[in-house]
């Protein structure tokens, strides 16, 4: 079973590069039951954060948020700051659009310094998508742009998945924004 998970994960990313998103995620659905039975942690982390950038990719932005936010929490847990980062884009470009821009710019800082640290570069297309909402975060913001970054470079890895924790709350719906 663990197997038939890794292979389904790979599945789906595939086929969501080739644009074929409900059979992506049909796939990472799959691969997390598989790893719900499994018990296997860093799997299922995995996996959720692959579903959570799926879903955001598809517009289903409470799902993503919901599964982004779990996967950070088990990255924290079990000491990944890979996805740790990786959860810190999700929010950052769940952030911007709205309408929180601050907070959008310091935890892409803040994920870009973790991904840095792990020598990680995002993919082309994870890196389009990432500009695209930064750019119109620092259009809105103007020169205060560069110190929110700064702040974000500055956030430990607790403080910052503490500020996207909100902004998966706010896409949840569990709480009312707290505009910066």
């Amino acid at each position: 079973p663990s197997y038939r998970a890794d292979m389904l994960v790979e599945l789906g990313m595939v086929q969501g590069a080739l644009d074929e998103q409900d059979a992506a995620l049909a796939a990472l659905v799959e691969a997390a039951d598989l790893a719900d039975g499994l018990d296997d942690h860093v799997l299922r982390m995995m996996i959720l954060n692959n579903m959570a950038e799926q879903e955001l990719r598809m517009g289903q932005r409470v799902a993503a948020a919901t599964h982004q936010r779990d996967a950070m929490r088990l990255s924290l847990e079990l000491g990944v700051p890979l996805l740790t980062g990786f959860a810190l884009v999700l929010a950052a470009r769940m952030a911007q659009p709205a309408g929180d821009d601050a907070a959008a710019v310091r935890l892409h800082a803040a994920a870009d310094a973790m991904l840095e640290a792990c020598r990680f570069e995002l993919t082309s297309d994870d890196r389009a998508l990432s500009d695209a909402v930064l750019a119109a975060a620092r259009a809105r913001l103007g020169p205060a742009a560069e110190a929110h970054a700064e702040a974000g470079r500055r956030l430990t890895p607790l403080a910052a998945a503490a500020e996207a924790e909100a902004v998966f709350d706010v896409v949840i719906g569990r709480d009312t924004p707290v505009l910066h």
